[in-house]
């Protein structure tokens, strides 16, 4: 099962969309409005898909905004 989320933010380059899926590295920036966020809300699903045997990804185009997809294994 996946499930997409996708936003027409500010995006982000290939290097910051590793970073923030990293659980040894929190990184934030700052969002579309200026808002300032603490970097754990990716790190913490991140923990929490792998603990389901699933994986987060991120695809992104600086200036277009960005898609995260969460695929979990189906239940048995």
């Amino acid at each position: 099962m996946s499930i997409y989320v996708k936003d027409m933010g500010q995006g982000m380059d290939e290097e910051t969309c590793q970073k923030i899926l990293s659980k040894d590295d929190y990184h934030t920036t700052t969002g579309t409005n200026g808002e300032k966020g603490t970097g754990l809300g990716l790190a913490i699903c991140t923990e929490l898909a792998s603990k389901q045997n699933g994986v987060i990804s991120v695809e992104s185009v600086p200036g277009e905004g960005s898609k995260f997809q969460i695929s979990l294994p189906r239940g048995s």
